[in-house]
């Protein structure tokens, strides 16, 4: 791959980049054509290609509008009676009742291993120290910890079981975001006055003061007695104090009362929106963003949303996961055939010569690169 590269941007110029900087040159070029060849994904075949590479509409919970997207090693690792402390150099950003699994650790003898990458089996019902330690509860045998062994890999929700999975709150295998959906729960201050016993259920508030329209997408939590009026639902307004809910946009599937009305009823608006990624010069703190475009900031191996005052209830994200095998001129190991098309191999070498080429001011080489992309992509297809 280098000598098609140097073949096609000349020797000449080539030769004044090393090998770090070719490497990241096609580490920029294999990243772009990713980003273009998932920007083009409409055939069931494309998506199979690149399912290993590309993941698409991944389901995600949050902790304080917030998400790991990379493992975490263990920096100390104590134990007091049946608790094990861990501590790390980065937030964990785990609550009480999440799920959680580690692999690696050594020294310590316990009846449950401590170790477990296929499911979360421990959960953290003790305390959360702060935002660097938590504690798990197991039966301690022997031993002590060995330092520098062990790695924070899984984080979910408490909903899983020692035989199920729960909703995610890591992105272990993240390499490169592409796009994410941010779903948030706007608290509506509106108080309900009745919760109909029927079919569909009507809320009934007790105000006509009120924005909520037909299409909004509500949840309703808090009602005892009439409890499937608790749940995510599509809003059909009836008047200015009613509306009744459905399951569908299309107000085919609707709610049906299985009793009368108690307890407090507690409204939320659902947004589900696009997000965009923060300036690499602004922080969230010193932007003022809507609840209808909000926006995502990067770092510390985390993606934060930005609005602080509503609750981001999960995403869905389309990333390239880990599993991509970037280009390393020293490596004359890796088949890259065996993991890309001929093809795509050939875009990403036009790709990196287009990135030299616009580097160097050259504009006719410029040109000639992207052409070739284009011809590389109809073989492709």
């Amino acid at each position: 791959m280098e000598r098609e590269f140097d073949r096609e941007a000349f020797k000449a110029y080539s030769v004044y980049y090393n090998p770090i900087k070719k490497n990241d040159l096609f580490k920029k070029a294999l990243i772009l054509s990713l980003q273009d060849r998932y920007l083009s994904l409409d055939k069931q075949a494309e998506y199979d290609y690149l399912k290993g590479i590309i993941k698409l509409n991944k389901l995600f919970a949050l902790n304080n509008n917030q998400i790991r997207i990379n493992t975490l090693p263990i920096q100390q690792l104590s134990r007091q009676g049946s608790n094990f402390i861990f501590t790390f150099s980065e937030p964990h950003n785990v609550n009480i009742g999440d799920r959680v699994a580690f692999t690696g650790i050594q020294g310590f003898v316990t009846t449950v291993s401590l170790n477990n990458q296929t499911l979360p089996i421990f959960t953290v019902t003790n305390f959360v120290h702060d935002e660097f330690s938590f504690s798990i509860s197991t039966v301690y045998i022997s031993g002590a910890w060995t330092p520098n062994t062990g790695s924070f890999i899984r984080h979910e929700d408490g909903s899983g079981s020692a035989l199920a999975t729960g909703t995610p709150k890591m992105v272990s295998d993240y390499n490169h975001l592409l796009s994410l959906k941010a779903k948030y729960l706007q608290l509506l201050s509106y108080k309900v006055s009745d919760v109909t016993n029927t079919a569909p259920i009507k809320i009934v508030l007790d105000t006509i003061n009120n924005n909520i329209v037909s299409n909004d997408r509500i949840k309703i939590s808090g009602v005892a007695g009439n409890t499937n009026a608790n749940g995510e639902f599509f809003v059909r307004k009836i008047n200015r104090k009613t509306f009744a809910v459905y399951f569908d946009k299309y107000f085919m599937m609707a709610s049906s009362g299985n009793g009368d009305y108690q307890g407090i009823a507690v409204l939320q608006r659902i947004w589900d929106k696009v997000t965009t990624r923060l300036l690499p010069l602004n922080k969230i703190s010193d932007e003022v963003s809507l609840i209808n475009a909000p926006q995502i900031e990067q770092g510390n191996n985390m993606l934060k949303m930005d609005i602080a005052t509503d609750v981001c209830d999960e995403i869905k994200m389309d990333y390239i996961s880990n599993a991509v095998v970037f280009i390393d001129v020293n490596d004359n190991v890796i088949n890259l055939e065996d993991i890309y098309s001929l093809e795509f191999i050939f875009i990403v070498i036009a790709k990196a010569v287009n990135l030299f080429a616009a580097e160097i001011s050259d504009p006719e080489k410029y040109q000639t690169s992207a052409v070739e992309i284009q011809t590389q992509k109809i073989k492709e297809d």
